[in-house]
């Protein structure tokens, strides 16, 4: 099964499917996104999401802020460089 991607409030978002791929390694369910296995799964957290603005928001942060801490240049520059000059 390919990743689907779907627009909620503006926000293109890929749904992927928890069995399928690493995303139960970066998402963590219902602080930084949602993972469902199925379609109702995914309507239901859609359904959930498009009603709670402050759910929306404190996920939407969580998300960044994993994203900031784990994948920045911030985080990784230091680490690149170290590989560049060691070559």
């Amino acid at each position: 099964m390919r990743a689907q991607t779907y627009t909620v409030h503006g926000f293109r978002t890929a749904i992927h499917y928890p069995s399928h791929c690493v995303a139960q390694e970066i998402i963590n369910d219902g602080v930084n996104g949602m993972l469902r296995s199925d379609m109702d799964g995914w309507r239901d957290a859609m359904d959930l999401l498009s009603g709670d603005e402050k759910q929306r928001a404190r996920m939407g942060q969580a998300a960044r802020q994993f994203v900031e801490e784990s994948f920045s240049l911030k985080m990784w520059g230091p680490k690149v460089r170290e590989i560049i000059e060691s070559l």
